[in-house]
């Protein structure tokens, strides 16, 4: 039985769908000796939204979550700038785990980089939405995230096949709402907060 500490929502492949990742680890060590449906170190967990429904694919996703460990916090972020999101998991008494995501599944993606002047440096706070196609994908800018984590602040949508957004909606903090339209996607794109 799993012990869930390090959870959070993330899309893994970028098809505009969040997946969940959860860090397992139990709080009691040498539980072994009283449970039999416990143990200390547990192995990681990604389920994969389905559109409608999350199976868990941990197993194809990698070696690194065969390896059991006592998992902790995790935080999202686009450590490398390639427009996947990799998770990196704190373990009690052990090392981090940078699990890298190399996402070669061909769809698109775009992260923002906000840039606030009335509001806060990094927009915390504010609410973003992206029409895609027929879609809309909404977000907050936050920290904020599992257990003793913080997240990377640039909000990221995976888009799919789609090779554009055609409007994004930036409410932020301070109340003012932007309107950016026809960007295209695979990009850093770096947003001011309008001063007027």
């Amino acid at each position: 039985m799993n012990v869930g500490f390090g959870v959070g929502f993330f899309d893994c492949n970028n098809d505009g769908t969040l997946d969940v990742f959860v860090a397992n680890g139990h709080i009691a060590p040498g539980i072994e000796k009283y449970r039999d449906d416990f143990t200390f170190k547990q192995k990681k967990l990604l389920y994969v939204n389905q559109g409608g429904y999350f199976e868990e694919l941990s197993k194809e996703a990698g070696s690194c979550f065969s390896v059991p460990n006592v998992g902790r916090g995790v935080a999202f972020g686009d450590i490398d700038n390639d427009g996947n999101i990799d998770v990196l998991v704190t373990n009690n008494g052990g090392l981090p785990e940078l699990l890298r995501n190399n996402g070669e599944n061909g769809n698109h993606w775009l992260t923002l980089k906000l840039v606030g002047h009335k509001s806060n440096r990094d927009g915390i706070g504010a609410s973003i939405k992206a029409r895609v196609n027929d879609r809309h994908l909404v977000t907050q800018v936050q920290t904020a995230g599992s257990y003793l984590s913080s997240r990377d602040p640039r909000p990221h949508f995976g888009l799919g096949r789609a090779e554009e957004v055609s409007q994004l909606d930036i409410r932020w903090p301070s109340g003012i709402v932007q309107t950016i339209r026809n960007v295209r996607a695979n990009q850093i794109l770096v947003v001011h907060e309008p001063t007027r």
